[in-house]
């Protein structure tokens, strides 16, 4: 077996940018929960411009930038629900339709699209909450009904059945972001009808514990800021608070670190906004529609990580790449300064990935190929979640 690499490397010049897509085709809403299944983005419900609380769900397919009406949720109306992913399968519920508030749960399908419905909510009807998947459980929590909760809960979709958990350490409050990355979830930001905060915490679900992190930049905080996650870094973007109203700046929290770095604004691509939730797909995330100072909004926008500034370049020119034929080794090296965050990737022609190796804080990786069949692969490298080199080998 010989086996040869063909480097093939490009270099991008920017924090990211931000780009519209094909907006939502059936009209402007607020409210909503935007989030991801797989590969693929879901949006949910809402509230339109006429006061009409909606229970209809819908696809969109970053890779032909299309979108398409799924199943909707047999259940009413409603804006501002709640929701967490597990696995194929999205859980979402509660929520308000200008009249009643909430606390059923249903589970959608992803592959068969279908809904069933669940549990109700234990902590009671409320709207505004906040959940996150992690680990083939569920948890959610904190909203308002009247006053702010800083309850926590975790759903079982194997039992049905939900526990009561650790409160949230910080001020009861609602529409916060809440993510999951590695084995840890995130909760913080959002706000009560005065004043939006900045404060973030990570729950560890094996300990039941919070644990006070880094602050959000604006100390003024945020309220209903769209996120998502790409890799081990969370994306924070505009929002609302009660200083500058409407926002379009956006953030990356790096989990890893615990620090926020900025990223380039969205404000090319469309208004500052308050909305909800967000997903990533392809190294790309995405937002959608919301409420700006103009009114109720209908756009999508995308962002694009694979950016890379001035650092990084210099850093990649010392990287070394070889592979080994005899011992079936993938060798990177940095023969130069120490790359903090560095990963590499290994893929199938067919987009498969096969392997990933995290090079953080180190000089050298070696990614073990053991009987790899006659064909072509493909590696990727990543500093700082940026795909700054591609390239292949052959395997006869």
């Amino acid at each position: 077996m010989s086996t040869y690499l063909i480097c093939l490397s490009f270099l991008l010049n920017a924090q990211g940018n931000w780009q519209a897509k094909r907006s939502f085709p059936n009209g402007s809403r607020a409210g909503i929960e935007f989030f991801g299944i797989q590969n693929s983005g879901y949006l949910f419900g809402g509230l339109d411009a006429s006061g009409v609380s909606h229970n209809d769900l819908w696809k969109y397919d970053p890779g032909t930038d299309q979108w398409m009406q799924v199943a909707s949720m047999p259940a009413p109306g409603r804006y501002s629900p709640a929701k967490f992913v597990i696995g194929s399968n999205a859980f979402v519920g509660t929520g308000f339709d200008g009249t009643t508030y909430f606390s059923d749960w249903w589970e959608y399908s992803g592959s068969l699209n279908t809904w069933t419905q669940k549990a109700n909510f234990p902590g009671g009807a409320r709207y505004h909450s906040m959940g996150f998947g992690l680990n083939n459980l569920g948890y959610l929590g904190l909203g308002k009904l009247g006053g702010w909760y800083s309850d926590w809960y975790e759903y079982n979709p194997n039992t049905d059945v939900w526990t009561a958990k650790a409160d949230f350490p910080g001020t009861p409050r609602q529409n916060g972001v809440g993510f999951a990355a590695g084995n840890f979830g995130y909760v913080g930001l959002g706000g009560d009808d005065n004043m939006a905060y900045s404060d973030m915490y990570m729950y560890d679900p094996l300990t039941d514990t919070w644990t006070a992190k880094a602050d959000f930049p604006d100390v003024n905080g945020r309220y209903s800021a769209p996120y998502f996650v790409i890799n081990s870094q969370a994306f924070v973007c505009g929002g609302y608070n009660y200083t500058t109203l409407f926002h379009s700046d956006s953030y990356k929290y790096n989990t890893l670190t615990d620090t926020w770095t900025p990223i380039a604004d969205f404000n090319n691509a469309g208004p500052a906004r308050a909305t909800k939730g967000g997903f990533s797909s392809g190294g790309k995330g995405y937002i959608a529609m919301g409420e700006s100072v103009t009114g109720f909004l209908s756009d999508l926008l995308e962002y694009n990580s694979d950016f890379i500034g001035v650092e990084e370049t210099d850093a990649l020119s010392f990287l070394q790449i070889q592979f080994n034929s005899t011992s079936s080794i993938l060798n990177i090296r940095n023969s130069g300064i120490m790359i903090p965050e560095l990963n590499i990737e290994v893929y199938t022609t067919n987009g498969q990935l096969f392997k990933s190796v995290d090079l953080h804080n180190s000089k050298e990786a070696n990614i073990y190929l053991p009987d790899l069949s006659s064909g072509i692969y493909l590696y990727s490298i990543l500093i700082k979640d940026k795909r700054v080199r591609q390239g292949k080998f052959l395997v006869e």
